[in-house]
């Protein structure tokens, strides 16, 4: 789904994921129809509209306070912060890597839960002076209705289930005790794991014996917990193991390219079938135009093999493709992802290696082997 830039704040973009709208309508709806009609008693239908819209806002303004105190601490210990997120279940803020230590994860991963707190006693603070200043039973609706939401936001964050905050800070002290933040993060993510399969069964259960939209929500958010925690420890587990590499060590200097004017039978013939390599660079001289491999030859009926060029078949390079040799092993990674073919590793105009899936994959779960051994 879409998001939309809307703002910058302290130099941070700020988008809106579109899944937010949905949260909105039924947020503002149920506080309109359902809080502020027994809360604040006796108003019009489009008083408690505009509470509600008011208020819906003023809690994605905690969700977004929230994540920027991530975000601010995290640059105090020189983590970038790309943008800050606001979806369907909260907020995330996306940075460029993982912490440089546990006592920054611990800071970055505590100072969420710590700004929610300080909204949730301000708001109280209002409630209260609302009911004591006899300021008005809308403002004391509205404060108590932040209270409530702040509190549980921040209590909810500490539950040591990685990725929510109380599991970063689990991570932090594993990390600390262990010296390694792969493993630190595999059991941290192992019990995120567990909890978000109680939150499934959870909302199994009462889909089927309880309030069922409750129930439904409870799946949605295991779920997003469950793909949440797994790809955060893949993503670490990829930065570890490649930590300190370059395309020049993960690269393939031996390989195989085939020439443009080639026809299909020859490709077959001498390469395609007589090499383990997946897929073949075409070059015109020294410069590679694309690559080819089994899914382009699958495109040609066999009978025209002989009059089909490797040139006319070949899968065209897009700019990600071609990289250095002293790109991180880390950003070659994900442009495999982006890209879903091999790269090709020029330096000084030639072609001098490949970076495959297969190949990478391979490397991965050796170093991850020895990394988890020590």
């Amino acid at each position: 789904m879409a998001a939309w830039r809307v703002a910058r704040v302290m130099g941070i973009p700020i988008e809106i994921h579109a899944s937010w709208t949905i949260v909105f309508a039924f947020l503002g709806s149920s506080l309109s129809l359902g809080y502020f009609p027994l809360a604040y008693p006796g108003q019009s239908g489009l008083v408690y509209g505009i509470l509600g819209v008011v208020t819906t806002l003023l809690v994605f303004a905690s969700l977004l306070l929230h994540e920027l105190s991530h975000s601010l601490v995290a640059r105090e210990h020189n983590l970038p912060i790309a943008r800050i997120t606001l979806f369907i279940f909260g907020g995330v803020a996306h940075a460029r890597g993982e912490p440089p230590g546990p006592r920054a994860e611990f800071r970055i991963a505590i100072a969420g839960p710590l700004a929610s707190l300080l909204v949730a006693l301000l708001a109280r603070l209002v409630q209260e002076g609302a009911r004591i200043g006899g300021l008005g039973q809308g403002l004391e609706a509205v404060a108590g209705y932040l209270y409530g939401v702040n509190l549980m936001l921040a209590l909810v964050n500490l539950v040591p289930a990685f990725p929510l905050d109380g599991g970063r800070i689990l991570r932090a002290l594993l990390w600390s005790r262990t010296g390694s933040l792969l493993r630190a993060t595999r059991w941290a993510a192992r019990l995120g794991r567990g909890f978000a399969h109680l939150l499934i069964l959870a909302g199994l259960f009462l889909v089927f014996f309880g309030p069922w939209l409750n129930g439904l929500w409870f799946v949605f958010l295991g779920w997003f917990l469950l793909q949440a925690a797994q790809g955060s420890e893949v993503n670490v587990e990829l930065t570890e193991t490649l930590r300190g590499l370059t395309v020049a060590d993960v690269m393939e200097p031996q390989f195989l390219a085939v020439r443009r004017e080639m026809p299909l039978d020859h490709f077959v013939d001498r390469y395609l079938t007589r090499s383990s390599q997946e897929v073949f660079p075409v070059m015109d001289g020294a410069v590679p135009l694309g690559v080819v491999g089994l899914s382009e030859i699958r495109q040609v009926a066999r009978e025209e093999w002989p009059q089909t060029t490797v040139q006319s078949v070949r899968r065209p390079l897009e700019p990600l493709q071609l990289v250095a040799p002293s790109l991180p092993a880390m950003e070659a990674a994900r442009r495999l992802a982006v890209t879903g073919t091999p790269l090709l590793v020029v330096e000084d105009g030639q072609l001098v290696g490949l970076v495959t899936a297969r190949g990478l994959s391979r490397l991965i779960d050796i170093r991850r082997e020895v990394l988890m051994a020590r």
